[in-house]
């Protein structure tokens, strides 16, 4: 097996680095969410219960996926 066959197995395009960064960075911001909650005071728990009705509509919807095609 030549060098160059085995960086091309490696290589990882545009789009999916796009996709990556972008889930990094959004995935980031629940932990940020603290944060930026802790200046608003008592009502930042209507952001907390809005974060995680969000978050179990998210696992809901991976669990009917999961279900439908499962490979």
């Amino acid at each position: 097996m030549s060098d160059m066959s085995v960086y091309q197995a490696h290589k990882i395009g545009v789009l999916a680095l796009t996709l990556v960064t972008a889930s990094n960075m959004m995935g980031s911001g629940v932990f940020m969410l603290q944060t930026n909650l802790a200046g608003i005071g008592s009502i930042s728990i209507y952001g907390w219960l809005i974060t995680i009705v969000g978050v179990m509509s998210l696992a809901l919807v991976f669990a009917k996926t999961s279900l439908i095609k499962p490979k």
